[in-house]
């Protein structure tokens, strides 16, 4: 079966601290999945670790059944990752293109075109003398028109304007219906949240939640409330008080991530238990 999964890997910097320890998570294909938890817990090296660019010091990443730490040719094909800050070469991007797209059997040149189009896309300057939203804008038409099975933005909005912000998630929604998968790991909750149907939190102990949206919505409920429901979080509105519950209905409810972020914050263990998620 396709999936990327994570082998009770253990890693740590050298001269840091330990990132993951016995840490275990499976990624099945067919989802965006959002990837949240405050700077230092591991989201960027999460990434790294599935694109092979670091190697667990324990365990092992998979792609498919293959390591990624390998890195195979075949493996790699299947998975293109875009991290927050990045260089590029002294090369016009259709220069770029040429030597990068062949390792991608799957990469459509009708639809580099496309989303060049869509994302406003600089062609005929270098790279490297682009800003870094024009190289960001860039780099995501090229990487979407990979169509690798998994796609892994690090921060992809960072640095684009709105009309580009606005255009990326235009292509998320094509890109999975598509039958591609996306793991966006993100501190701009607001930007993406319409987008995720499944979502991972994470901390220093490791998983705090591992769930779909739906799972989500129905173990929680997000709205008005009151001290006496024990909310896991509440803040203050022009509303009145507003906050995370959990659901004691048969009903469905929308889900607020940005406040489902705040009460992993608050409520760490509660959310925990409620899921079920272990710890390393």
């Amino acid at each position: 079966m396709k999936m990327i999964s994570f082998n009770q890997i253990g890693f740590r910097y050298r001269l840091g601290s330990q990132v993951f320890r016995d840490f275990s998570m499976t990624l099945s294909p067919g989802h965006v999945y959002g990837v949240l938890g405050e700077n230092g817990v591991g989201k960027s090296t999460l990434m790294k670790l599935a694109s092979g660019v670091l190697i667990p010091t324990a365990g092992s990443v998979t792609i498919d059944g293959r390591e990624a730490s390998l890195r195979e040719e075949a493996t790699m094909a299947k998975i293109i990752y875009l991290p927050e800050e990045f260089s590029l070469p002294a090369l016009t991007l259709d220069e770029f293109r040429k030597v990068t797209a062949p390792f991608y059997p799957s990469f459509s040149d009708e639809s580099f075109e496309e989303y060049c189009r869509v994302l406003d896309v600089v062609r005929d300057r270098r790279l490297d003398k682009l800003s870094m939203g024009q190289r960001k804008r860039a780099y995501l038409a090229f990487a979407f028109a990979c169509r690798a099975e998994w796609l892994l933005l690090d921060e992809p909005t960072n640095g684009l304007d709105v009309a580009a912000k606005e255009a990326f998630r235009r292509l998320v929604a094509r890109y999975v219906d598509e039958g591609q998968s996306i793991i966006i790991s993100t501190h701009s909750v607001r930007e993406i949240d319409s987008l995720i149907d499944h979502l991972i939190i994470l901390d220093r102990k490791g998983i705090v939640l591992d769930a779909s949206i739906g799972e989500i919505g129905s173990r929680l409920r997000f709205g008005r409330c009151s001290a006496e429901e024990e909310p896991l979080y509440s803040e203050s509105t022009l509303a009145g008080t507003s906050g995370v519950m959990v659901n004691t209905t048969d009903e469905e409810s929308p889900v607020d991530i940005e406040m489902l972020f705040m009460s992993s914050l608050r409520s760490t263990e509660r959310l925990r238990r409620l899921f079920n998620t272990k710890t390393e």
